[in-house]
């Protein structure tokens, strides 16, 4: 009984430690997401340990308890009202779509499995890593695919935020167009904030992100209903953990006094998913993900790419 004990704790502590690092250096720059930090050093110390059998029980709890955790109170960060006119929310929309679908096609190309392409095309249309953390329990994801996903579109986001206000100052890109390309083509919100805030467009790319954000919760219901059917169930299954999301996110946009938690407990929320990220990590084999190879990664740049010639088609014949 007292070594069975002695493996939760051990697997939950280095977890936590895991978690702990990575908030700490995440702390330092905006486009250091402490999720992919998370996952990044738990694999490289996972692969380290080497009595990996020891606290293999501790970090598989760690991820069974606190995902569930932080998705539904995730569901506090999702804001449905935005202040953009609704040819922007079609905008938004239409271009989610054909991003959506030009990761989901180029996945099959390059034959990767069905839910490392579904959490590269989730990730890039939604809000990065958040995303894919959510919905990797929802299509039931291995361990692997779910690192593989966070770490291509991690990249994906800082080659933007590093090339998009050199390329904006080289074509002189009207500061309009250049915020809506920030919040619709970026994944996770700290690279919209760094590439939208170099020149001064801000809060405009920011209503753009927040509406991607916020289609998270039907995107998590749409999955849900028709994957699980899939995987031989003789009826349609909701996870708990996704009605309890949605309900969250439904309160804190109807209930003004609970929107104005919202900001207060994203650190918190973001801790939660760190432990989490740092249980999946620890647990990782690192030659299994080396054998994956480029793919996702050209996947994630190549849907990347197509978005954004879609956005400057879009804006150069038609004007919007």
């Amino acid at each position: 009984m007292t070594d069975k004990f002695h493996s939760y704790v051990k697997g939950i502590a280095l977890s936590v430690f895991v978690a702990i690092v990575a908030y700490l250096l995440s702390s330092f720059h905006q486009a250091l997401d402490s999720l992919v930090v998370a996952i990044l050093f738990g694999i490289i110390l996972g692969n380290l340990v080497r009595d990996r059998e020891s606290i293999e029980k501790g970090i598989d709890l760690s991820t069974r308890v606190f995902i569930p955790i932080g998705i539904t109170l995730y569901g506090s960060q999702l804001n449905f009202y935005t202040l953009l006119p609704y040819y922007d929310y079609l905008k938004v929309i239409f271009l989610m779509a054909v991003y959506f679908s030009v990761i989901l096609y180029l996945s099959k190309k390059f034959a990767v499995s069905r839910n490392t392409g579904l959490l590269l095309a989730c990730g890039s249309i939604i809000c990065g890593a958040s995303a894919i953390v959510v919905l990797s329990p929802v299509i039931s994801a291995r361990k692997e695919e779910t690192s593989i996903s966070l770490i291509a579109i991690t990249i994906v986001g800082l080659t933007g935020v590093i090339f998009y206000p050199v390329i904006q100052g080289w074509f002189s890109i009207p500061l309009e167009p250049y915020a809506f390309l920030c919040g619709s083509t970026l994944p996770q919100i700290g690279q919209v904030k760094l590439a939208a805030s170099a020149v001064g467009v801000l809060n405009e790319a920011l209503q753009v992100k927040l509406l991607r954000v916020a289609m998270l919760a039907p995107l998590a219901l749409a999955l849900t209903l028709p994957y699980r059917k899939t995987q031989d169930k003789k009826e349609y299954f909701i996870p708990w953990f996704i009605l309890t999301f949605i309900l969250t996110a439904s309160l804190f946009n109807i209930i003004p006094a609970l929107s104005t938690l919202s900001v207060k407990i994203e650190p918190v929320i973001r801790f939660i998913f760190s432990i989490a990220i740092a249980g999946i990590g620890l647990s990782i084999d690192l030659d299994a993900v080396i054998e994956e190879g480029p793919r996702p990664l050209i996947i994630a740049f190549l849907g990347w790419f197509a978005a954004i010639l879609f956005y400057i088609a879009l804006y150069s014949f038609f004007k919007v």
